[in-house]
């Protein structure tokens, strides 16, 4: 935002009303409580979320269905509604153009996620069904949604949801309420589909999450990421010196190799029995499972033991850049730890990523995964990551409650 738009919003929000704490939480979006107390939300508190400050006693629906639009609500000027279709490579290309000029959304603040076309293709075509939904003008995206059908286990409650990500609103036009439009938009598709719940994470603090997960990093080309900036050494240290502390024995496990489809029903009773112990996570059925595990996009491999799964664990793949430097990253993705520990398949999957040339693995302090930051070397990120739930209360839940992973 440019010094005059943001003269021209103070003056606005002073004559709203707004004190001096209120603009500078709408200028500068809170990431925390603290911060967030000192915001009015005058949109997400005319919606059915947790507020602020509510202590949630009852979790469960907020509102049930009644009385769904069947018409889309309206846009101003001439915009208008533009329904992608996942199958079109073309709508998927014309979305990759638009996000990858204007999608911000990650945790480092200096470093861009890059989202590549084959990476969106992978997650738009999931089986369950998505919503890919945009706001146009003269054949130009302005604004972007999208929402994969997902069931979720919820404190052992089964409950249709919309997985909702890729919010994102032309930087010329993100004081213009596009984004509220949107989610009223897919609220509204899902609404007559009969899914009322929406599932969605941030970085930004809004009415409220039920849990917060931190950034961690385990650097695997420390060198790499201390010349591109993402990893900084103190002014005296010797960065080969340093860069040892970070390297992998060659020590290859027989029994952990890549899983196949062959692997696939045994994969997924470990996932479907691991998942019991958690209080927020997927239920994916075998379709699914195979489809998000056994792609180009995601390295899954399994722990063997007499030529049975008895665990697995998988990594999906997405560059960051700063400045045209490029690092290869590796996000953690979802495991099971049934037979094996964590830390033991985690340590085989950084030499599989090493040999696959990526530079660092980042996870989050869900799952399992703080014995793997307290045994791995692991250092803490920047920024945190919020789970929020639309028309659904849910009691806050720990880390280590949290099985769900958010592209």
């Amino acid at each position: 935002m440019d010094e005059t738009t943001k003269l021209k919003q103070v003056a606005k929000l002073l004559k709203s009303g707004y004190t001096p704490d209120q603009i500078y939480c709408e200028l500068n979006p809170p990431t925390d409580k603290l911060s967030a107390m000192k915001k009015k939300y005058s949109f997400w508190n005319t919606q059915p979320v947790t507020k602020i400050n509510e202590e949630v006693i009852e979790e469960g629906e907020i509102n049930k269905l009644t009385n769904v639009p069947s018409k889309s609500i309206g846009l101003p000027d001439t915009f208008e509604w533009k329904i992608f279709n996942n199958k079109n490579d073309q709508d998927t290309k014309f979305i990759y153009d638009f996000l990858s000029k204007n999608y911000y959304e990650y945790g480092e603040e200096d470093f861009r996620l890059n989202y590549t076309y084959s990476f969106l293709k992978w997650v738009f075509n999931n089986p369950r069904g998505i919503y890919l939904v945009g706001i146009m003008k003269n054949d130009k995206l302005y604004g972007f949604i999208s929402g994969v059908k997902t069931e979720m286990i919820i404190n052992q409650e089964i409950v249709n949801t919309i997985d909702v990500n890729f919010l994102c609103v032309d930087y010329k036009m993100r004081n213009k309420k596009m984004s509220t439009s949107l989610i009223k938009e897919i609220t509204r598709l899902a609404n007559c589909d009969n899914i009322s719940v929406g599932i969605y994470t941030s970085a930004r603090y809004l009415p409220k999450p039920f849990t917060s997960v931190n950034y961690f990093h385990r650097p695997i080309n420390f060198k790499k990421l201390v010349e591109t900036g993402f990893c900084t050494i103190d002014k005296d240290a010797d960065l080969n010196s340093a860069s040892k502390y970070y390297d992998l024995d060659n020590t290859n496990d027989d029994n952990f190799v890549l899983m196949e489809k062959k692997h696939i029903e045994d994969a997924y009773e470990c996932f479907k029995e691991y998942m019991q112990k958690y209080n927020f996570c997927p239920n994916y059925d075998i379709k699914t499972f195979e489809y998000l595990f056994l792609n180009d996009q995601v390295v899954s491999y399994v722990m063997l033991e007499n030529d049975k799964v008895i665990d697995f664990i998988s990594y999906y793949k997405l560059n960051c850049k700063s400045k045209n430097k490029i690092i290869s990253v590796g996000y953690l993705y979802y495991y099971s730890s049934l037979k094996t520990t964590i830390y033991k398949l985690f340590e085989n999957l950084l030499r599989v990523a090493k040999k696959n040339e990526i530079d660092v693995i980042t996870l989050n302090t869900f799952m399992e995964n703080q014995s793997i930051i307290d045994l791995s070397q692991c250092v803490e990120g920047t920024g945190s990551l919020h789970y929020y739930a639309y028309n659904y209360r849910i009691k806050d839940l720990q880390h280590n409650q949290i099985a769900k992973i958010t592209l």
